[in-house]
């Protein structure tokens, strides 16, 4: 008996320095190591992206894509769409087509006229799935209340994490002494990291280190407030940095702090977590269901409130030595084999109407 041919869009791999491009990598990784015995995958990616990937795939270039559109479909039983705002999709209406949607941040971030045209594209492909997956409840509730969802499979699937804990990890080149609290993520509005400026100057003694991409007006933005607070000597914005560099970080900070507005699922929270670092986050988006009660929540942002309840907070996790522990335990249920298994029953359910029990 044949394969069936199931076709995977990880066209984000592009930017691997991104939560999208992480998740689209370990994704890609753990299907070629699960490598169920009835599908062979194929992933839609540029080839010059395939060398982050452990083991040789079969790859469809997008530019191929464009051109070929029918024929090039015909041999697919299945097209998994692993993020809502790829501009490639199936041209064929009798090939099932699952799509997976991380987020609404445009509804917040982008203009009128914007989130209309972005609105409607969506619901578009909304209607054309076959099934559809959230990375956590919170997307999920988001899109019951501005889509109309038809009667197709409707499931949250939580992003599985790569266990980084026993990877190795390389000391930063960073000059600066003491303690550091440390955060990650590309240095935009939606990650709300003005507000650790303030904070930082509650806290005498204590670095605070800022990993990401940090080309954009924001990250300029934060860097004249840095200046005007006379803090160059104890925040560092360090650009994009590797695999190994932010497992360093993650290893040595004194705690990790993440105070987003807009986040799908918040990758960076459970990444931490997995070194059973002290978390510090937000208390918006799906933040709290990631972390559950593992972290620790500001309710606003006043410097003099962020300040207290970091120094009330650090103080009970280094009293008990078993939180660390359990801070790990909650991490490592986001497993990257649970993840890719629960994605591996919804195929089966697609293509074999079994159903996967989810």
């Amino acid at each position: 008996m044949s394969k069936l041919k199931i076709l995977i869009d990880l066209t984000k791999v592009k930017n691997p320095y991104c939560g999208l491009g992480q998740f689209s990598i370990n994704f890609g990784n753990e299907l070629i190591r699960q490598n169920p015995d009835t599908f062979d995958f194929s992933f839609l990616l540029h080839p010059k992206s395939s060398n982050v990937f452990e083991e040789d795939i079969k790859i469809e270039t997008p530019s191929l894509i464009k051109h070929l559109y029918k024929a090039k479909f015909k041999k697919y039983s299945l097209w998994h769409s692993t993020h809502q705002d790829s501009r490639f999709h199936s041209l064929l209406n009798n090939i099932p087509y699952i799509l997976t949607i991380h987020d609404l941040n445009f509804l917040e971030e982008k203009s009128l006229r914007k989130r209309k045209q972005r609105l409607k594209l969506l619901q578009k492909k909304i209607d054309k799935a076959s099934a559809i997956t959230t990375i956590s409840e919170y997307t999920k509730q988001e899109l019951i209340k501005n889509f109309t969802i038809p009667d197709i499979p409707f499931r949250v699937i939580y992003n599985g994490v790569e266990d980084l804990s026993m990877k190795d990890d390389k000391k930063t080149e960073l000059d600066f002494e003491g303690d550091f609290l440390f955060t990650i993520g590309v240095v935009t509005a939606k990650k709300n990291i003005h507000v650790l400026i303030d904070f930082i100057s509650k806290i005498p003694k204590l670095n605070l280190i800022i990993a990401g991409d940090d080309s954009g007006e924001y990250a300029i933005k934060i860097r004249e407030l840095i200046k005007d607070k006379d803090l160059q000597n104890r925040i560092f914005l360090t650009g994009k940095i590797s695999e190994n560099e932010k497992i360093w970080y993650y290893k040595n900070c004194k705690a990790f702090v993440f105070p987003s507005l807009l986040e799908g699922f918040g990758l960076p929270l459970i990444e931490a977590m997995q070194f059973g670092k002290a978390v510090f986050a937000s208390n918006r988006c799906s933040l709290p269901e990631i972390a559950k009660d593992k972290a620790y929540y500001w309710d606003n942002f006043d410097p003099d409130y962020m300040a207290g309840v970091y120094t009330k907070m650090i103080k009970e996790y280094n009293s008990d030595i078993k939180t660390a522990n359990s801070i790990k335990k909650h991490a490592f249920t986001f497993s990257m084999d649970r993840s890719i298994s629960e994605y591996i029953n919804l195929y089966n359910e697609i293509l074999f109407k079994k159903d996967s029990g989810l």
